[in-house]
Parts: C-alpha cells; structure tokens; sequence
C-alpha cells in the first residue's frame, strides 16, 4: 500500500532465487529491517519486489544488499523500452533439464532398490548415483534452507532438506555404520517430484507473463523522426523524446503519445477505447500510442514518452494488481510464518509416538516422520493463493479485463451492481448494414453496389460492413449489378471525417455523412427525414448521390452480442442491478438496453468518456457496491 507521505519513494526490482512463499517473507522480513523503510511487498509468484522507502535514510544500494544477504538475487527493474526484459518469461527449460537430468538417474535408483541385478555393485552403485542428485539437483534446497534459517525464519527449503537429508543420511549410515533398510530412492524421488513441481510453477508463470508481453506487441518500435531541416529518419522508438517532431503514414502505429501539429485523420482506438469506428482527428488533438493511423499522413508532436506513455501506465496497473496482497493472501502468508516450526514439532512427535507409544521399529518411526516432514512442505498453502491471484490477472488480461487490485477479486462477490458500457461490449462492436433505401427510384443492388465499390479503397469498419453487405448479395444474385463500372483509383478521394468523393460511370458520387452532401450543394430535402427517423433507431445513416441528387440511404446497426440478454437475465436473476452507460446518444442506449434486457430506468447515456467515473460516483452514494464492465481500456 502506498504511504500518504509524499517524501518517499517506490523502488520496484526483480528477485531471483525464491522457492516459496516463505522464501518472500524472509526478504520482507530483511529489507523491513533496513533503516528508512516504510513497507515492503515481495511476490513470490511474480518474482517482483516494492518496496517504499525515504530516500535521505536508506538508497537502492542498502535495499539490494538486504536482499543479498537474505540469498537472492535482486535485479533493477529497467524502464522505457527495456522493460520487456523485466518481464522476460521465466527460465523453464534450465528446471525441465534438473528433472530430465534426475528423472535419468532416478529410474536405475528404484530398479535397484528392488531387483538386484548388479550383484555386490548395487549399493555402491546406489551410494553414488544418490550422492550425485543429492547434491546437485538438490543442493538448492539446502541453499534455500541455510538462507532461511541464517535470517531466523523457516521455508519450505528447511522441510524439504530435512526430508532428503534424513533418507539420504540414514541410508549412509545403514551402509557404513550398521546394517539397515535403504532409502536412497525416497530421497532421489522426493527431489525429482519437487524439481518436477517447480518445474510446472515456471511453466504457469511464463504464460501468465505472456499476457503482459502481449502488451508491449501493441507498440511499434520504430518511430519516423521529422529532422530541422524537414529530412525524415527511422529511430527506435526508445530514443524519442518530449517535443520530437514525428511523422506518422496511413497505416502506422501512433510511437508515443502526442500531439497532432499537422494533418487531419482518422485513429483507431480501439486497443484504447473499444470503439470500432475510427476516432477524428486534427491539428490540436491527442493521440495515443500503440493506436493506429488510419487515414492520412500526419506529424505529431510527442508528449509522453517510455514509462509515462498511456500504454506503460496500463501495463504498471497489472503488475501492480500482481504485486498487490489480497486479504487472504496476507492471512495465508501469516499461517505459512508458523507452518514450518508446527510441521517440524508434528515430525518429532509422529516420530516418538511410533517408537515409544505404538513400539514401532525404528524404521518405520522414522519413514512415518520423513514422510510427515515432506507431504507438509507449505509451498502449496504459500503459492496457491499468489499464483491464482497472478494467474487469474493474466487470462483476465488476455480476455480484455483489467483486474487493477487483486483484492478486487474477492470484492467481487459482494457486488450490488454491475454497469456495462455499450459498444464492444454489449455489442458486438462492428457495424451491420441493416438498410438500403433507394431515394431517386434506383435499384436497391445499384445503390449497394456504388456505395461498396467506391469503399473497396477503405479500411474504415463503415466500408468493410457495406463490401461484406455487397459480397453477400453477389453470392445471393450470383452477378454484378452493372458490370464494368469499377471505380479506377485515380478516381477515388477521401475527404476527412465525412466520407469520400469519386467518379462513377462519368458520374460524380458522394458517399458519406450529411455534412459532405452539404459542403457540395447537395438537395437534401428528401434526406433530412430518413436521416432523423433511422438515427432515433439508433443505426449510423450514410448517403449516397450521385451528380447533384441524393441517390440512396444505407443504414448500419451495431447487433447486441449472442448470449448478452442471458447473461444480463442471470445477473438480474441473482439480485444485481444491472446498468448501461455509454457515449452514445439516448435513443441508440435504450434500443441496445432493450435487446439486451436491461431496464429503460437503468440506462445513462450521452457520457462522455472523462465523466463515466463521475457517474459511477453516483450509483456507489446510492449505496451500491458497483462493479464496471467495458471492453476499452479506458473503462
């Protein structure tokens, strides 16, 4: 949690070495000794420390060493670009080579435990192939327990040493210094069963960290920097600075977050916003990086660059919810600090009961106390929880939900309320062509057709809903409508924000909103009406004209998603209030509201962006315990 005095500072790092939750509290436990440190949270499942600490009594260099001496490896978290090695996906294969390597040794181990075929080598053979994985694959097990217990505090290294030690040992001695039972291949095979666990940890954390990475594929890396002297030049997008002037083609990624000093275009959002019809943009308006240019070239002057870009903040937020303790994590670790002790005392009594109590051999007391001292170990109780909340975080993140707390995990199920936003997430997100109105008595496929091929040369989601409209009708007709009229290129030109104009047949045709049919002169009269009526319908009204009269009307919806209306009924089914709110204008809210089954009381619209939290406010003074469904980062 971070401590309202504004002096102190957060230092986030990577730690290596840590073989269990207990392993993290013994770093908290060090560097919380460390003068000038106010708190200190180490996550065992993502490997990562914070600590909050005041500079003019402790540094970084202080906070390393504690880390040190607790024996682990820290590792600066490296910013800007380079923090995709920060969020390198975990070394799994050197863990998949120890239980390759042991699982090898460990099958001549038990054959020979059981079948003598080597004659007088079988316990020689057996002392040494023992000896190899015990001190190799296993050393780090002693190495965790020496570290653990060096700082007086006890891990799962400490339970696991102790039950290798005692099979490996004892073993020893039944060949050196009396006759007895060996137990070399319980000590190999707990060592291989260990190793193979941690080996499925590693694997669980590289795909929880892939979702984080696939974050970072979101930005491009290379920018086009705008020299003085007008000369353009590639750069990484790494070297960028506040104030750089950048050049930005149809079709590239936006490198940082700027602002638009020259140009008029279109920018997808919708990594961003969810919305899938391309944002307007001009000379004065911000822009977003890792968002996509998909009109005309523009320069942009960037403002945020590296840690301070919109996308890095996104990215912070679910490292954050990854590092962050959620109550039952907190009580988990409290249990994990007197497990070990606990589990080592239930040994020594399991052991004194057999051999005292039930007259048991000695062997068996002290198979039954090993065997105590390993089924024990607290590595389940001390990652279940932290694995489940980073695991959980990450397909939340790959399924386009920000988890921002991992205590908002457990908030979750005292929910009151549940708003959705409306586009992409109610809906499917990308419009339909729901009509085509003929206005000048065209055929209704003519119009389609005019309309799809003047939009062949657009990526707009408005242009590829009409070509798909078209190709299904073709499909239906199994003709073009009027063959050879395809529109040439060198006829085509888009006119930002409005639509576009070309020639058609001799004809001039625009395609559009109303405000190109406007700027050209365009007779309106018989389109103002079809306009408002299929507007207050909630649907998008593109025209078509062709020369100085309006030819046609096509109309596209966006659908309410397969399933919404069932999933709405079953939460209002279970009590919850469920609400939209969205940008859109008051009629397109209440027939989405409709499909989908929400209550016409429940829908707030014509919101814009900036004031939905005030909105959420609102619902929460009313008592509601209000949880936020959108598919946009933003929400």
């Amino acid at each position: 949690m971070e401590p309202a005095n504004p002096h102190y500072k957060n230092y986030k790092f990577k730690v290596e070495g840590m073989h269990c939750a207990n392993c993290a509290k013994a770093i908290e436990k060090d560097v919380g000794k460390v003068k000038g440190v106010n708190s200190v949270i180490v996550n065992f499942a993502g490997e990562t420390g914070s600590v909050y600490y005041d500079p003019s009594k402790t540094s970084k260099e202080e906070i390393f060493k504690a880390v040190v001496e607790s024996g682990y490896t820290p590792i600066d978290e490296i910013e800007d670009e380079k923090v995709k090695k920060h969020l390198k996906i975990p070394d799994w294969k050197k863990d998949l080579y120890w239980v390759l390597f042991t699982l090898i040794i460990a099958i001549p181990v038990v054959i020979l435990t059981y079948i003598n075929i080597l004659g007088i080598f079988r316990i020689p053979a057996l002392f040494i192939m023992a000896t190899i994985v015990q001190f190799t694959a296993g050393l780090t097990f002693y190495k965790g327990a020496y570290y653990s217990l060096k700082s007086f505090s006890s891990n799962m290294d400490v339970l696991v040493s102790l039950g290798i030690s005692a099979a490996y040992f004892y073993s020893v001695a039944s060949i050196f210094l009396f006759k007895g039972e060996l137990y070399f291949d319980t000590s190999v095979l707990l060592i291989l069963f260990i190793r193979t666990g941690k080996l499925l940890e590693k694997i669980s954390k590289q795909r929880a960290a892939s979702s984080m990475k696939a974050l970072f594929k979101l930005q491009t890396n290379k920018a086009s920097l705008v020299e003085s002297d007008g000369t353009v030049k590639e750069i990484d997008t790494s070297d960028v600075k506040p104030g750089d002037i950048l050049l930005v083609k149809k079709g590239d990624k936006i490198p940082v977050d700027g602002v638009i000093t020259y140009g008029q275009t279109q920018i997808d959002e919708s990594m961003l916003t969810g919305e899938p019809v391309p944002a307007e943009k001009g000379e004065g308006s911000e822009v977003i990086g890792a968002t996509i240019n998909k009109g005309q070239a523009v320069k942009i002057k960037a403002l945020r660059v590296g840690k301070d870009t919109v996308l890095s903040q996104i990215v912070r937020l679910v490292e954050d919810a990854q590092a962050d303790k959620a109550p039952i994590q907190r009580i988990a670790d409290e249990v994990t600090n007197y497990f070990v002790p606990a589990v080592v005392i239930i040994s020594l009594i399991t052991f004194i009961s057999w051999k005292f109590i039930f007259h048991s051999n000695f062997l068996f007391a002290l198979s039954a106390a090993i065997a105590v001292l390993v089924i024990a170990c607290p590595c389940a109780m001390g990652l279940a929880t932290p694995m489940a909340l980073m695991v959980g975080s990450s397909i939340g993140l790959e399924k386009g939900i920000l988890i921002k707390k991992s205590s908002s995990l457990e908030e979750i199920a005292g929910i009151t309320a549940i708003v959705f936003d409306k586009t992409g997430t109610i809906t499917d997100g990308k419009p339909e062509v729901a009509d085509i109105i003929s206005i000048d008595g065209s055929p209704l496929g003519e119009i389609l057709k005019i309309a799809a091929d003047g939009e062949s040369f657009s990526s707009h989601p408005i242009a590829t809903a009409i070509i798909n409209k078209y190709n299904d009708y073709k499909k239906k007709t199994g003709e073009d409508i009027i063959p050879g009229t395809k529109v040439q290129p060198i006829d085509y030109k888009e006119i930002g924000g409005l639509g576009l104009m070309l020639n058609y047949g001799g004809k001039k045709i625009l395609i559009g909103k109303k405000g190109l049919f406007q700027s050209e002169n365009i007779d309106l009269s018989k389109f103002n009406g079809l306009e408002e009526r299929y507007a207050n319908e909630g649907k998008t009204v593109i025209g078509i004209s062709v020369g100085s009269d309006m030819a046609g009307i096509i109309t596209l919806a966006d659908n309410v998603k397969e399933g919404v209306k069932e999933a709405i009924d079953k939460l209002k089914s279970m009590g919850i209030a469920v609400y939209l709110l969205t940008g859109d204008n008051l009629n397109s809210a209440l027939i989405a509201a409709s499909q989908a089954g929400i209550d016409e009381k429940n829908v707030i619209a014509n919101v814009l962006p900036q004031d939905k939290l005030d909105e959420i406010k609102k619902l929460k003074n009313l008592g509601l315990k209000v949880a936020m469904v959108g598919d946009g980062i933003n929400d």
